[in-house]
């Protein structure tokens, strides 16, 4: 019998980052000094369209007409941590070995993931003040995504972000109601827009206002490698994490198509 050499391992084909995700609409931004690790919150601008504009008429002249409403809006960011896990043997692995592959998974994983978290937030009440209007439509996907640019314009005005599922990036992309822009979706109307890949049953499209993502360094779950064993099985497990923070102004047009 002619004998055969075995199957020689090598390096595994390189991660690349899945297009069009959450991170190209927003930008994880540390925060420095701040503890935020429980929830940020913020004031910002009271939203709702501005005033009747002033049309002079000098046969009927009236005052201004302007309803002062006070204050300002409020925000609020939501606490989570994304987690990346790795099981193996302890004779084959130093648990320096099994960190890292924890630590890549979570990085190959966690974007995918934090915009899962964001949908969530949007149509749960997992999102409690960040939950968003529900808005109902009969035009297809392009008339639901016109209907949520209108809806986050009459109350925010300004630039917010698109959330879409995979079904419906393809019934926009049909339609020519998106289009790339170097490493951007956007909507014809300029919307960033977000895919997420892996959502919650039932959702299609969603929109918020211009989000604050915040997020700190990736961090080891067990600092004394002996914490990392299960003797009685003779595994070793290994555990990266990193926590985020993701909100936005609410009662300013946040909604999904229900």
């Amino acid at each position: 019998m002619a004998l055969v050499a075995p199957a020689q391992a090598t390096d595994a084909p390189s991660h690349v980052p899945a297009p069009f995700g959450l991170f190209t609409a927003v930008t994880p931004a540390p925060l420095g000094s701040v503890r935020w690790e429980n929830g940020l919150t913020w004031r910002d601008q009271l939203c709702g369209d501005l005033p009747d504009v002033i049309v002079p008429d000098c046969d009927a002249p009236s005052g201004i007409p302007v309803s002062f409403t006070a204050g300002q809006a409020g925000g609020d960011a939501l606490p989570f941590t994304v987690v990346g896990d790795f099981l193996c043997s302890p004779v084959a692995w130093t648990p320096e070995e099994a960190q890292a592959e924890a630590t890549a998974r979570l990085l190959a994983r966690e974007e995918e993931k934090t915009a899962r978290t964001v949908v969530s937030f949007l149509t749960t009440t997992a999102g409690g003040d960040l939950q968003g209007t529900t808005v109902t439509t009969t035009g297809g996907a392009a008339g639901d995504l016109a209907a949520l640019e209108a809806q986050l314009a009459a109350t925010y005005g300004s630039q917010g972000i698109v959330l879409a599922s995979l079904a419906a990036l393809y019934e926009l992309s049909a339609a020519r109601a998106v289009y790339a822009r170097g490493s951007q979706m956007v909507t014809c109307a300029g919307t960033p827009l977000a895919v997420v890949r892996t959502v919650i049953e039932g959702f299609s499209l969603g929109i918020v206002p211009q989000p604050l993502l915040a997020r700190g360094e990736p961090f080891a779950a067990a600092h004394i490698p002996a914490n990392n064993f299960d003797h009685a099985h003779n595994d070793m497990y290994a555990t990266a994490m990193r926590s985020y923070a993701a909100g936005w102004t609410t009662d300013c047009g946040a909604a999904y198509i229900g």
